[in-house]
């Protein structure tokens, strides 16, 4: 078993610590008493079995020598404050209250990709100003407003009996 994410068809967020939790949630039965999942099992889970199921095993999925390996740093103050007191153990922490806001740097095969929760190989300003100025020239046609119309209006009746 493995946990991953590859786009946004359920929850438009693509955050692999929400994804955890998730699992967390959805593998303990239904009792007060239930233990969940211990977290390294989970982190393993996530991790090297991630490996596994994407036929990257024995090439990624572990720190070992040789192998490949992204580096996530996260901002454990951010993650920990106001909430967290000396003697709780970290990884509960980080799986529990961590989100995609709290990477701080994001190494990949040795290179830094995300600075400060910012990309590092692409200008994100100029990305978006171009995308803005390309759609805002482009007009939508009639025929294409239309059927967004269209379609608009069936979602509202098909969803209005729920």
């Amino acid at each position: 078993m493995g946990i991953g994410t590859d786009n946004y068809s359920i929850d438009d967020d693509d955050d692999m610590f929400s994804e955890m939790r998730l699992c967390s949630v959805l593998q303990r039965p239904p009792r007060i008493d239930a233990d969940p999942i211990p977290y390294s099992v989970l982190l393993n889970i996530t991790v090297a079995n991630g490996a596994k199921i994407t036929d990257f095993q024995g090439v990624t999925g572990q720190l070992e020598p040789g192998m490949k390996a992204d580096l996530v740093l996260l901002d454990f103050q951010r993650i920990e404050e106001p909430f967290i007191g000396p003697d709780v153990d970290m990884l509960t922490v980080i799986l529990n209250f961590a989100n995609k806001s709290h990477v701080d740097k994001v190494f990949v095969e040795g290179e830094c990709v995300l600075e400060h929760g910012r990309p590092t190989r692409i200008d994100e300003e100029k990305l978006l100003g171009d995308i803005r100025r390309k759609y805002q020239l482009k007009r939508e046609s009639l025929e294409s407003k239309k059927l967004r119309q269209a379609i608009n209006e069936e979602l509202i009746r098909l969803y209005s009996s729920w």
